[in-house]
């Protein structure tokens, strides 16, 4: 149940009673089935399903890549990322090594599309009712998928020389996580300072992923290089809507809300990328064409 004087508050200015302004930085809303911001909410939802499809998608592929590998020891390792080998190991046992190393790169954008998911689930609750939980779970789900997304970005696209030092790029983002999630939590609750270093770890993961695409002549054949680079520049187009800061359409859409809505469809190019990338490094088009 909504506290009275709450609901009091946003009810009267949706419906016109008072000049519509904002209540904690925030616009009031037509409540619809008890949700805050219903709209956010729809679309948030919309999202979350969208990339547990993908989830389950790329799943579907890394099934179909193990039974084709049964009968075939072939991986592509033209686009694989650069990985040292044990120089003392056979070479049965390196190209083991090499296999299994992308695979797990593979399953990087499994825990991708899960902490998508899981971000898209707190948005969806925290639209639906603002709390001090709600809202705290809401932004530190998008920092970590942020933050692991630059991981990943990194890794994938620029490559390591030995898995040690994957470990450790993979361990100082985490650590400049928890201190970020420490100060927010123990010191202050800085909402300028956290949507800026989200919108800095997307930069530079786009950065990455463009400086690939356009620059290196593996992002230039890559067979999902046309999804990466529309996706990139929608979502980059996107993003432009939260900048705008208008009063809700119909008291149910804002900017955000737009945002948000912009982002569902756009979950379709990025995971034919992705689906396209998992399919090469495991060396079997064939689940990738009947996963797309």
């Amino acid at each position: 149940m909504w506290l009275i004087e709450d609901k009091k508050k946003g009810t009267k200015a949706a419906v016109g009673l008072v000049a519509m302004e904002k209540y904690f930085g925030k616009w009031p809303f037509v409540r619809a089935f008890g949700a805050q911001e219903p709209a956010s909410v729809l679309f948030s939802i919309l999202n979350l399903v969208a990339n547990m499809v993908c989830f389950f998608k790329i799943l579907g592929i890394l099934q179909c890549t193990n039974t084709h590998n049964k009968s075939s020891s072939f991986a592509n390792t033209r686009h694989s990322p650069r990985l040292a080998t044990n120089s003392t190991s056979t070479t049965t046992s390196s190209s083991s090594g090499t296999i299994s190393t992308l695979k797990i790169y593979c399953f990087l954008w499994l825990i991708h599309f899960a902490l998508s998911s899981n971000a898209w689930l707190w948005s969806s609750i925290f639209h639906c009712r603002d709390t001090r939980l709600t809202e705290r779970l809401d932004y530190f789900s998008a920092g970590a998928l942020v933050g692991f997304n630059l991981f990943l970005s990194v890794t994938r696209v620029v490559g390591v020389v030995k898995l040690r030092i994957f470990a450790g790029i993979g361990l100082s983002i985490l650590v400049m996580y928890s201190m970020h999630v420490y100060r927010m939590l123990n010191v202050l609750f800085d909402y300028g300072l956290h949507v800026g270093l989200c919108v800095a770890a997307g930069a530079m993961q786009t950065a990455v992923w463009l400086a690939w695409a356009l620059g290196s002549k593996y992002g230039r054949s890559h067979p999902g290089r046309a999804y990466l680079l529309a996706f990139m520049a929608a979502v980059n187009v996107a993003m432009l809507l939260e900048i705008l800061d208008f009063p809700p359409l119909w008291k149910i859409i804002d900017a955000h809300a737009l945002w948000h809505a912009g982002t569902a469809p756009l979950a379709v190019l990025w995971y034919r990328f992705v689906a396209a990338d998992v399919a090469l490094l495991l060396g079997n088009r064939t689940a990738y064409k009947a996963k797309i």
